[in-house]
C-alpha cells in the first residue's frame, strides 16, 4: 500500500557570526555557503495507511421525481429569497415538465433571447438540480464572463445537457470562453456545442484543441479473481500485522473501487458549430488535431474567411478521420485552389481496412457543403474524382458558385451518377443553362428512384428543358422534387399554350364533330398545374433548418419528427448536430411523405395513358372513315 509522506526541513545552523551592515556581498555569500541544512523524510504511522478511494458524490443518486407545481414553487421560492424576478420562460416550460411520468432527460430547455445575469444563472441551478435536458439553448442571452464561469460549474456538476448553444453572446471576452472548452472533458455526455458569432481567441482555441484530444474516462469496477487477491494478501502479510490485514480486506470488500481501472468511453457523436468566429489560418491549424483525435463527427465552419491556402490544414482531417460525417464550409473563400485541395484529400483516404469494412464506424462524409466559395468549372473534374470515393455521401451543396456552369456540371455528371447514396443536390445559382438541364435529365434517368431533391433555383434554364425535367420527374413516379422550376409560371404557361394551340389546330382541321374530345385531351392550364403540384411535396413538411442555417434556397433536406412541438420556433435538428439523413432513419419517412403524392401522380399518369389510347382510337377511326 501507499504511505502518506511529508518532508520536514529542520532549522539551519549557521556557524558564522552576525555581520554588520557594512559587510560586503561577497562575505555574505561565503557565509551562506557555510550554512549546513539538514533534511529528513518521515512517514506516518501504520494506522494512517491509505486503504480506500472515495468517489465524488453523485447528484442524481437519490433523484426526486417532482411534479410541475413543485418544480415551479422551488424555483419561485429561491428567486424570492434572492430578490430576483422569476423568468416567465422558465416557468412556462416547467409547467409541462412532469418527472413523475418519466425521470429521463427532457428534450429541450429554451432560453433564447432572455436577458440573463449572474443571479438568473444561480437560480437556474435549482432547475438543473432536478431536471436534465438533451439540449440547452442560451443563444443571445447577454452572458458575461462571470455568468459563463457559473454556468460551467453548474453544467459540469449536474451534467445538465448533452447539447449546448451559446451563440451570439458578444459580451463574453476571449478569456471568458475558456471554461466552456473544458466541457467536452468534464461532461461525459456532451455531444454538441454551438458557439456561433462569438469572439474566440487563440487561448480558447488551444485549450479546446487539447481538451478534445483528452479521452473521457469512466471508473468501472474491476472483477478480481480470488487467487490474485489471496496472492496479494500473502505479500502484504510479510510486512503487516494480522490486524492490518483484516482491516485492508474489510475495506476492500466494502469499497470495490480500490482496484478499479479506468476504461475509455466510446466517443459519442460530437459536433461543433464555429460559424462566423474567425477560425482561419493559425487558429484553424491549431484546432485540426483536436478535431481529428477528438472524433468530431459534425463540423460547421461557415463564414470564417477560410482561404484556398487554409484548406491544406483540413487535409489530415479528411484523410485520416473516419468519424467525420458532416462538413460545412459554406460562404468562405476557398476558390478553385481550396476545392482542389479538399477533393484530393477525399480521393485519397487513409482509413484502415478494418474501419472500411466495419459497419459500426462511420466511414467518409455524409454531407458536404461548399456553397458560395467562388468555385468555378475548372475544379469540377477534381471534385468528381473525390466524390467517387465518398460512398456514403447523401447531400452535396454547391449553390451560389456562379461560374460552375453547364460545363462544370457535365464534368461532375459521372460522379453524381456513380455516387451510390447521393440523394440531395444543391446547384442553385450556378449558371446552368439548357445544356446543364440536359445533363440533369440524364442523371435522373440513370439514377432511378435515388435522388430526392434537386435545387435549380436561379439558373437560366430554357422553357423546353423545364418541361423535359418535369416529364422526367413524372417518369420517375414523383420520387424527385425539383426546386426552382415553379418560379417561371408565365413562361411555362406561354410555351404550353403555344404547343397546345398547334396540336389543337391540327386536330380541329381533321374533325369538327369531336371538339369536346379535344378539350379533354389538351388543357394547358390544367396540365401545367398538375405538373407543378406533382413537384410539390407538402410545403408544410419543409424544414426551415437550412434557410436559417445556410441562408440558401436548399430547404427540406431533412425529415423532422413533427409530433414534437418545439419552443419559440427552435429547430433542434438545426442546432444540435443533425443526423436525420442517415439511410436507416430516412427510408420510412421519405416513403410516408411521398405516398400521397405518388398516388396522385400514378392516377394522373394512368389518366394520360387512357387519354392517349382514346386519342389513338379516334385518329384510327378518322383515317378509316
Amino acid at each position: 500500500m501507499i504511505r502518506k509522506g511529508y518532508y520536514n526541513r529542520s532549522k539551519s545552523v549557521c556557524s558564522a557570526p552576525v555581520e554588520e551592515k557594512s559587510d560586503n556581498d561577497e562575505r555574505k555569500n561565503s557565509m551562506i555557503s557555510k550554512c549546513i541544512s539538514k533534511k529528513s523524510v518521515k512517514f506516518p504511522g501504520e494506522c494512517d495507511l491509505v486503504t480506500c478511494v472515495i468517489d465524488p458524490v453523485d447528484p442524481w443518486l437519490n433523484r426526486q421525481c417532482l411534479s410541475p407545481a413543485e418544480l415551479i414553487s422551488i424555483y419561485k421560492l429561491q428567486c424570492n429569497l434572492s430578490s430576483i424576478q422569476p423568468l416567465y420562460s422558465v416557468i412556462s416550460q416547467l409547467q409541462y415538465t412532469d418527472l413523475r411520468q418519466s425521470p429521463e432527460r427532457k428534450h429541450v430547455f429554451n432560453l433564447k433571447g432572455c436577458q440573463l445575469n449572474g443571479g438568473h444563472i444561480e437560480m437556474l441551478e435549482y432547475v438543473f438540480k432536478y431536471v436534465q435536458f438533451q439540449h440547452l439553448n442560451l443563444e443571445n442571452t447577454n452572458l458575461d464572463n462571470e455568468s459563463v464561469e457559473s454556468l460551467y460549474e453548474i453544467l459540469s456538476y449536474y451534467e445538465t445537457c448533452t447539447g449546448l448553444c451559446l451563440a451570439r453572446n458578444p459580451h463574453v471576452t476571449s478569456t471568458g470562453w475558456i471554461p466552456v472548452a473544458f466541457l467536452f472533458r468534464e461532461v461525459p455526455y456532451m455531444e454538441w456545442l454551438d458557439l456561433r458569432e462569438n469572439n474566440l481567441g487563440l487561448t480558447f482555441v488551444q485549450i479546446l484543441s487539447s481538451c478534445l484530444r483528452i479521452p473521457r474516462k469512466e471508473v468501472k469496477t474491476k472483477q478480481f479473481k480470488k487467487e490474485s487477491f489471496d496472492k496479494h494478501s500473502d505479500l502484504l502479510s510479510k510486512k503487516l500485522s494480522d490486524k492490518d490485514i483484516f482491516k485492508i480486506s474489510k475495506d476492500v470488500s466494502i469499497s470495490e473501487s480500490n482496484f478499479s481501472s479506468s476504461k475509455t468511453l466510446p466517443f459519442h457523436s460530437r459536433g461543433l458549430h464555429l460559424g462566423c468566429t474567425g477560425i482561419n489560418g493559425k487558429l484553424l491549424h491549431t484546432l485540426i488535431p483536436g478535431f481529428r483525435l477528438g472524433c468530431i463527427t459534425d463540423l460547421r465552419l461557415p463564414d470564417n474567411g477560410i482561404t484556398g491556402s487554409d484548406a491544406k490544414f483540413l487535409v489530415p482531417l479528411l484523410r485520416y478521420s473516419s468519424h467525420l460525417k458532416y462538413l460545412d464550409l459554406s460562404r468562405n473563400l476557398l476558390g478553385d485552389l481550396g476545392c482542389s485541395t479538399i477533393s484530393q484529400a477525399l480521393a485519397s483516404p487513409c482509413f484502415s481496412s478494418e474501419i472500411l469494412n466495419s459497419d459500426e464506424n462511420q466511414r467518409g462524409l455524409i454531407r458536404l457543403f461548399l456553397s458560395e466559395n467562388m468555385i468555378t468549372r475548372s475544379s469540377m473534374s477534381i471534385l468528381a474524382s473525390g466524390l467517387t470515393r465518398c460512398t456514403r455521401l447523401t447531400t452535396l451543396q454547391l449553390s451560389g458558385n456562379l461560374n460552375i456552369g453547364s460545363s462544370g456540371l457535365f464534368d461532375l455528371k459521372s460522379s453524381l451518377i456513380s455516387c451510390p447514396c447521393l440523394k440531395r443536390l444543391g446547384i442553385a445559382f450556378c449558371g446552368i443553362d439548357h445544356d446543364g438541364a440536359a445533363s440533369i435529365t440524364e442523371i435522373l434517368i440513370e439514377t432511378t428512384f435515388r435522388f430526392k431533391i434537386i435545387d435549380l433555383t436561379g439558373n437560366p434554364i430554357g422553357i423546353e428543358n423545364c418541361l423535359a425535367l418535369l416529364n422526367s420527374s413524372a417518369y420517375l413516379d414523383g420520387k424527385v422534387r425539383i426546386i426552382g422550376l415553379e418560379f417561371q409560371p408565365s413562361s411555362l404557361m406561354q410555351c404550353a399554350r403555344q404547343l397546345s394551340d398547334k396540336e389543337n389546330n391540327s386536330f380541329l382541321r381533321q374533325s369538327n364533330d369531336n371538339s369536346h374530345v379535344q378539350n379533354n385531351l389538351l388543357n394547358p392550364d390544367r396540365d401545367y398545374q398538375r405538373l407543378k403540384n406533382k413537384n410539390r411535396r407538402h410545403s408544410h413538411n419543409s424544414s426551415s433548418k437550412h434557410s436559417s442555417y445556410g441562408k440558401t434556397k436548399f430547404s427540406s433536406l431533412t425529415t423532422i419528427d413533427y409530433n414534437h412541438k418545439s419552443h419559440s420556433g427552435l429547430n433542434p435538428q438545426y442546432l444540435w448536430g443533425d443526423s436525420s439523413d442517415d439511410d436507416h432513419r430516412m427510408n420510412n419517412t421519405d416513403d410516408d411523405n411521398v405516398s400521397v403524392v405518388a398516388k396522385r401522380n400514378r392516377n394522373y399518369l394512368s389518366e394520360q395513358i387512357n387519354r392517349q389510347s382514346r386519342e389513338n382510337e379516334w385518329t384510327k377511326h378518322y383515317f378509316i372513315s
